[in-house]
């Protein structure tokens, strides 16, 4: 990609913004109400070329821009705890004692057993976030985004090997290598990108349509829209257990 400079962050070290705190704060960024969608999902094309193309902003950027990790909803667990409780099986494993749980990193299909040693990978990595329109954020907005966990596809554990691979690279430079996995990655990125409404430069753009052509569009109907909304349920109810508390999904951005 022309003139990229990559940065290799350090390991992820844990999961974003917990419960209800961190619920109101996503609501405020996303827009009317979940029964305004459509019947019928569009394609995942359709859904590409929705996404705003613009040039990518390098200048200014720091990863403390971006307030993460934090125990938002003043729960006693930080916001990596809250994610692996939410993520792990079996189900109902407390954000205060993990022991016991695994967690399965989509990446490299790779089986994790230690806590200790997962790492949590913002699907839009905190850099191409403020390359793509979180610049021009305040700080409670980067904030709401790096600790959403109000969407599934925003934040997955994930191992430590394949969090440093991916590092903050988009799909036109870097894929999930376990076999079968690249169309529900590029699901989950233009998901991301829609809810946060954050733009693609072309060549992004490119390799998303590139992998689109490879992907059912049945998986992008009604049908997967009622199973990615049935896994925020999922995971909700699983922090809700963990927390004691109800957990309120965002609603996605439409423009």
């Amino acid at each position: 990609m022309t003139h990229r400079t990559r940065t290799r962050r350090n390991t992820y070290r844990v999961l974003a913004g917990a419960a209800a705190a961190l619920a109101t704060i996503a609501l405020a960024w996303h827009t009317t109400d979940s029964d305004d969608e459509p019947a019928h999902a569009p394609d995942l094309h359709t859904r590409i070329d929705t996404l705003r193309v613009a040039d990518e902003h390098y200048e200014g950027y720091d990863r403390d821009l971006f307030p993460h990790w934090d125990d938002l909803d003043g729960n006693g667990c930080d916001a990596r705890d809250d994610v692996l409780a939410a993520e792990s099986q079996p189900p109902g494993v407390p954000c205060h004692d993990l022991e016991g749980g695994t967690w399965h990193s989509l990446f490299d299909d790779t089986t994790l057993t230690d806590p200790s040693e997962v790492s949590i990978d913002h699907m839009i990595p905190l850099a191409e976030a403020w390359r793509s329109g979180a610049h021009a954020w305040d700080t409670d907005r980067r904030r709401a985004f790096a600790n959403d966990i109000t969407h599934p596809d925003t934040l997955i554990a994930v191992t430590p090997a394949s969090n440093t691979a991916k590092s903050d690279q988009d799909p036109a430079d870097w894929m999930p290598p376990a076999p079968g996995t690249a169309c529900r990655y590029t699901r989950a990125w233009v998901t991301v990108k829609e809810t946060w409404n954050l733009t693609v430069d072309t060549d992004e753009r490119d390799a998303l349509h590139a992998q689109a052509d490879t992907c059912d569009d049945d998986n992008d109907n009604d049908a997967a829209r009622h199973h990615r909304d049935t896994s925020m349920k999922d995971r909700l109810a699983k922090i809700e257990t963990a927390h004691g508390r109800e957990v309120k999904p965002g609603v996605t951005v439409r423009r």
